[in-house]
């Protein structure tokens, strides 16, 4: 007789970014060379500036349990990076957070109750659903219309579905790198106007990371501000996936103080020199990252430009990313033609057997006929990843 385990333990699953890139650090590990476009993580280094701040505080006696909510100078510097023309918002208001993913957990935490439901864009990130799941609530999803965008008309049929609390925004995106322009946001606010006892959750982790227009938050619209919970992080946008650190910034007090006592009993206050280090990098030089940006960018531009001159007209399609750093293949046309392949997800499998490429399929994103790529990895990757893809894909020399 075995030992028992929990329900939702056993219904958890592993994250498919971070298995795919378990995979591919196997086969690496065997001596395969292997293209890695699986994780969303910057492959830059957290600049030295950085590091010296933690090393500093360290020395200044940092190391000792810190606020549960944050120290008070991270969390006024969080403001500060926060608030823009539209955008107030208060110190007291912030919770600091061992990671965005913590942020998300406490924020599910205090307004899921069992059952309850999120009404999520598709395609989505990974761990939303999982999460949510986790805490007890449930997905309403909201299926794309053109450029991969939700539509009001969308929208407005999760939000009337019962017992719906929350609507999870996520712009830039992860995985299919889309922005959403002021007008486009503004035709949602007019549906979320109807529904006021729905939480906005603002996803902003890639908020800095934008290549064709300009970043737009929906807290900048005064309708909807005071129910609209902003998420972020020093992950993307600072180089910094390993030192976990992320926040959310509260509308009000009451929300702030919820999330605070369940991550007091969960985890306590995040890593004490994390915070000294977000503090430089947010208020600090920010010439790495800008330079960080711009190689993003070339990156970008390098692989749409390879997208066009190889894969047009092949049924291979994909989103040109606005923001963020990945690109959403959408493979349903060449699926179609195949009886061997189920879905995104073991087309994504058998890439990394034959190939030796790590991608993630789209089942977990919410769109099984899909591929997210990563862009986070040098030219010579990129163009060597794509080059085994179109093997893959379109020279039949699987």
């Amino acid at each position: 007789m075995g030992m028992p385990y929990s329900i939702k333990a056993q219904k958890l699953k592993e994250s498919a970014t971070i298995r795919m890139s378990r995979l591919a650090r196997d086969l690496s590990q065997k001596g395969v060379e292997v293209i890695d476009l699986s994780l969303g993580e910057p492959d830059f280094n957290t600049p030295e500036h950085v590091c010296r701040a933690a090393y500093e505080g360290a020395l200044a006696g940092y190391t000792h349990y810190p606020p549960v909510a944050g120290y008070p100078d991270l969390r006024r510097a969080i403001v500060d990076h926060t608030v823009k023309e539209d955008i107030s918002a208060d110190p007291d208001n912030v919770v600091v957070s061992t990671g965005a993913k913590q942020a998300l957990y406490n924020i599910f935490s205090a307004i899921l109750d069992e059952g309850s439901g999120v009404a999520l864009p598709v395609p989505y990130w990974v761990s939303y659903r999982d999460i949510i799941e986790f805490v007890g609530g449930r997905i309403v999803e909201i299926m794309p219309g053109r450029n991969f965008k939700i539509t009001a008309e969308g929208l407005e049929n999760a939000l009337k579905q019962p017992d719906v609390r929350i609507f999870l925004f996520n712009s830039p995106s992860n995985p299919s790198g889309v922005v959403y322009r002021r007008e486009e946001i503004a035709e949602l606010v007019s549906v979320l106007e109807k529904f006021p006892e729905v939480w906005i959750i603002s996803d902003e982790v890639y908020d800095r990371i934008i290549y064709d227009g300009e970043f737009v938050s929906i807290a900048e619209f005064e309708s909807v501000r005071d129910r609209v919970i902003i998420v972020n992080s020093c992950s993307k946008s600072f180089a910094m996936t390993g030192w976990r650190l992320g926040w959310m910034v509260s509308p009000n007090r009451d929300l702030a103080v919820k999330a605070s006592k369940i991550q007091g009993q969960v985890t306590s206050g995040a890593n004490s020199v994390a915070q000294r280090a977000a503090i430089t990098a947010i208020t600090g030089d920010q010439e790495p990252f800008k330079a960080m940006y711009r190689e993003f960018k070339g990156r970008r531009d390098f692989v749409i430009s390879y997208l066009e001159n190889n894969f047009k007209g092949s049924g291979i399609k994909w989103v040109e990313p606005q923001g963020a750093f990945y690109l959403w293949l959408d493979i349903s046309e060449w699926l179609r033609e195949r009886d061997e392949f189920r879905d995104g997800s073991q087309v994504a499998e058998e890439i990394l057997k034959q190939v030796y490429v790590a991608t993630v399929g789209g089942n977990s994103f919410g769109l099984p006929e899909g591929l997210r790529l990563s862009l986070a990895t040098s030219k010579t990757n990129l163009e060597k990843g794509l080059e085994r893809l179109k093997r893959f894909f379109l020279d039949g020399s699987r």
